[in-house]
């Protein structure tokens, strides 16, 4: 049997969680987990910095992978555009 909050193995016979404590359900039991389907504020904080949405929803790998692209392809878009431009205004 496995802690539904902690998910650490416990004895078949135990009644909390040896862990964190918390009541143990019994076999058979049907766990409803509840999630929440407000996206407006993750998107509102990814529309100001890629990535932090993400985070706040607790995806953190996700948004530090969103975030980490956005920062290449912002510096890859300074050279591809950026170098033209200066040749040109150096020309």
């Amino acid at each position: 049997m496995f802690c539904s909050r902690c998910g650490s193995k416990q004895p078949d016979i135990a009644k909390f969680c040896t862990s964190c404590g918390a009541a143990m359900i019994g076999p058979g039991a049907v766990i409803i987990q509840q999630t929440s389907n407000n996206h407006a504020m993750p998107a509102l904080l990814s529309f100001f910095l890629p990535g932090l949405g993400q985070i706040i929803k607790g995806e953190v790998g996700r948004g530090i992978a969103i975030f980490v692209v956005w920062g290449i392809t912002v510096v890859a878009s300074m050279f591809i555009f950026g170098i033209p431009f200066m040749i040109g205004i150096w020309v």
